[in-house]
């Protein structure tokens, strides 16, 4: 594919335009020039949908105005699209190494497949890493080493490895932007309602690279029973919104969007064998809701975004908390005033990893220091899940029942920050040992 091409679906080879940053992405964009130029190696963490692409190219734009040669790294094509179209947006005149195509430009958006097999002859000053989670990779490492005088910088919405460890190695500092629940205050991203109805026990599932054996899953949830659960929970909560499916296989995306189909609900499996062209209608059709939900199998998550779907059915299991985060954040971009998203989770991984709009403290040494794992309240009637310490669920108002383990879980999480939440936990409770875990966290801040 040629640069002609690239600028012409992703983005032109000379600015366009400029753009205005919100106030904390100038914030943001401060915080990493003050490392860079202090010396440092800096990773910027903001949640999906909160703008990174665009302090990237603010970013970009500054050092090039200094007359600095940078290259943006990404490990996917559509990101490469994408981050070349906002530097053209902001401006910034830019070339692209992908495949064949390489460029002398000061600016390169760059394949990091490409540059591993067929490195490039020139010098940078700068290497941006976009989705930088990924940076603790033999092939991302590579690239650091072939330019050992920049200065690296990243950008991600889950600073961690697949095996929760942070990113130490790569990085001297890392720089947090507003939590996502910051970001559902300002307006900035839609509030997610979830649901969780766990309907396959994953006990004994094989592990591969990581994660469930996809194979062996899909095999369990692949059938007309469990669809039919899906659909029917899709009818109940969200009937003729714009839903994306997340699938294990090809074969299962193929075998959902039939079943959706058969109950007069227009469903496209999309996946990565498909062409460009077909994925582009299959988006286009979706977007003008020609199709109402497209199930997906590792294609919409990094760099591919359907900002007008506003529904996840979750349909395949993950020990990755990264995958959990990113699949959910598909459906948080505001939509034409939409000002919720919509979580429909059939595999337990909310359960598993917690709400995805929870607040979680990031470090460079342990990853994530603090979770919200095992803290979400589901009602045993409607399926909703909660993690504020309500008394009741929030969407059909059945009361829960509480268990200590539950205060005791949320004290060693959140410390004496929300007493009036301790407090109806231990109200619910009404036991001795719940009011004196309460008691010790309300006497130590004088409630």
């Amino acid at each position: 594919m040629g640069l002609e091409q690239h600028a012409a679906l992703g983005g032109a080879k000379k600015g366009m335009g400029e753009m205005e940053l919100r106030d904390y992405q100038k914030e943001g964009l401060r915080k990493v020039q003050d490392a860079l130029d202090d010396g440092k190696n800096a990773i910027y963490v903001l949640p999906t949908g909160g703008g990174k692409s665009h302090i990237i190219a603010a970013l970009v734009k500054h050092y090039s105005n200094a007359g600095k040669r940078i290259l943006i790294c990404v490990h996917r094509v559509e990101l490469l699209k994408q981050i070349s179209h906002t530097l053209g947006q902001f401006g910034v005149e830019h070339g692209v190494i992908y495949r064949t195509e390489y460029c002398a430009d000061a600016v390169a958006v760059a394949s990091i497949q490409t540059l591993v097999h067929k490195r490039t002859a020139y010098k940078y000053d700068l290497i941006v890493f976009d989705e930088a989670h990924h940076s603790a990779a033999n092939t991302w490492i590579k690239i650091k080493d072939l330019f050992p005088d920049a200065r690296i910088c990243g950008f991600t919405g889950t600073p961690i490895r697949n095996d929760r460890r942070g990113l130490a190695g790569m990085f001297d500092v890392l720089i947090e932007g507003p939590k996502a629940k910051d970001l559902i205050a300002s307006g900035h991203l839609s509030q997610l309602r979830l649901w969780s109805w766990p309907v396959v026990d994953l006990t004994g599932v094989r592990t591969f690279a990581g994660d469930f054996n996809r194979k062996q899953v899909a095999e369990m949830l692949d059938n007309r029973t469990i669809c039919g659960d899906v659909i029917d929970h899709y009818n109940r909560h969200c009937a003729g919104k714009k839903a994306i499916a997340f699938c294990c296989t090809v074969e299962h995306a193929k075998n959902v969007a039939k079943q959706f189909t058969q109950n007069k609900i227009p469903a496209k499996p999309i996946y990565g064998l498909l062409t460009e062209g077909q994925r582009n209608i299959l988006v286009d059709d979706f977007v003008h809701g020609r199709i109402k939900v497209l199930t997906s199998c590792d294609l919409i998550s990094e760099g591919f975004d359907v900002p007008s779907a506003s529904v996840g059915i979750m349909l395949r299991p993950t020990k990755s908390l990264i995958v959990h985060m990113q699949q959910c954040g598909r459906v948080m971009r505001i939509n034409g005033g939409n000002n919720y998203g919509y979580i429909l989770d059939h595999v337990g991984n909310c359960l598993r990893h917690g709400d995805p709009q929870a607040t979680r403290i990031w470090t460079l040494d342990r990853g994530v220091d603090v979770e919200t794992e095992n803290l979400m309240m589901r009602c045993k009637k409607c399926g909703a899940l909660d993690d504020n310490g309500l008394l009741e669920c929030p969407e059909c108002e059945t009361e829960y029942e509480y268990k200590i383990e539950h205060v005791d879980a949320y004290l060693r999480l959140y410390g004496d920050k929300n007493l009036p939440t301790l407090e109806r936990m231990a109200i619910a409770l009404n036991t001795r040992k719940a009011w004196a875990a309460y008691y010790r966290v309300a006497v130590k801040v004088g409630a």
